[in-house]
């Protein structure tokens, strides 16, 4: 951690450095309070990093902030703020470190408030009060549709289907033939699935097959930098951070190979519709920054 390198740089500095700094960097809770920030901080910024991809679409979004949620309402409900956080919490006296757990279940109660506040359009005016939404929230829409951004296609029904069709009113469908391609794309999947080549290896086979090698390869090294997910070992102040490359399926890819062999127009044209829907500019202004 680099906790230790940036005190004693401040530290040093004597008069230069602000007597606020000094305090913090010299107090056991300061250490405290930026082990839990560590914590809770990387929890977030995974979330951050999944909305930032450049092929995100809604069908994918009520997923990860539904996970999210229920990540942060764990630590909150356990009073769980990181293991570096919970040693160093035992070496304070008992009144400062019921102080900083309070503060630490309000930053997260925070987070998810702020989240609730735009996904769910649970607003509060000064006094406290729901404001009352004046159009459909994001959390129902992307709901609706979320069952479609699942790497898998055995746990959608057609009730899923039909709820979609009515909330985007989607026109010049055939329901009754829809329904049939439903059906017949489901079974092929799951012939697909009994294969003795895993699905994974077959959605990347046919998207290496549509693209261009040299750009796919590009493509693929790209994402497999998306899918990286970090391990976290935390062992009192110090903490070791190994990289897996995560074998996950893209939605998308899945339905347009399973679209390629068998031609279904009618999904084609509700399953189009679906992922052309977004969700967020995350991608676009994370290129400012950089």
């Amino acid at each position: 951690m680099v906790f230790n390198p940036v005190k004693d740089y401040f530290l040093s500095r004597d008069d230069d450095c602000p007597e606020e700094l000094k305090v913090f960097f010299s107090s056991e809770e300061g250490h405290c309070i930026l082990s839990f920030l560590e914590h809770i901080l990387y929890i977030i910024q995974k979330a951050n990093l999944k909305l930032q991809r450049r092929y995100l679409a809604a069908v994918s979004l009520h997923q990860i902030i539904t996970d999210l949620k229920f990540n942060l309402q764990q630590r909150l409900n356990s009073s769980f703020f990181g293991t570096s956080s919970r040693l160093k919490l035992s070496r304070l006296d008992p009144e400062s470190a019921e102080k900083l757990k309070f503060s630490f279940a309000r930053f997260i109660e925070r987070v998810i408030e702020y989240i609730d506040e735009y996904y769910l359009l649970k607003k509060k005016d000064k006094n406290g009060k729901l404001i009352e939404p004046k159009c459909i929230a994001p959390s129902l829409l992307c709901e609706v549709i979320s069952p479609f951004g699942l790497p898998t296609i055995n746990e959608i029904t057609w009730d899923n289907v039909t709820k979609c069709i009515e909330l985007f009113q989607i026109k010049n469908l055939n329901e009754d033939d829809l329904f049939n391609e439903f059906t017949e794309i489901q079974s092929l999947f799951i012939s697909i699935q009994n294969k003795n080549i895993l699905l994974y290896e077959q959605v990347q086979s046919y998207i290496a097959n549509k693209s261009n090698p040299n750009i796919y390869l590009a493509t693929l090294t790209k994402n497999s930098l998306d899918k990286t997910t970090e391990v976290e070992q935390d062992n009192g102040d110090d903490s070791t951070k190994d990289s897996i490359v995560a074998k996950e399926i893209r939605s998308d890819h899945l339905w347009a190979m399973l679209l390629s062999i068998k031609p279904s127009p009618n999904l084609h044209k509700f399953i189009s519709f679906l992922f052309s829907i977004p969700c967020s500019n995350a991608y676009v202004e994370s290129v400012f920054p950089q």
